[in-house]
């Protein structure tokens, strides 16, 4: 996100950012009617190690730091 360079215009009254996380695949794909052979991994669990979910809350963090900089 750091990298993102944003429209001058971009602000917080004109501006909706959407985050989009897509792993595992298996788990966030399950049912996709665009993704071939997703309907079997309906009821697909994350298990997710401590590490993986550190990982993750990490990255969520690193992602409102980002936000409350207000786009910067």
């Amino acid at each position: 996100l750091y990298e993102l360079n944003l429209p001058a215009a971009c602000n917080a009254d004109n501006t909706i950012i959407t985050v989009h996380y897509y792993e595992p695949f298996h788990f966030t794909h399950q049912g996709a009617s665009w993704t071939d052979g997703a309907d079997a991994w309906i009821g697909t669990r994350w298990l997710g190690s401590t590490q993986d979910q550190s990982d993750l809350l990490d990255l969520f963090a690193d992602i409102e730091t980002w936000n409350d900089a207000g786009f910067e």
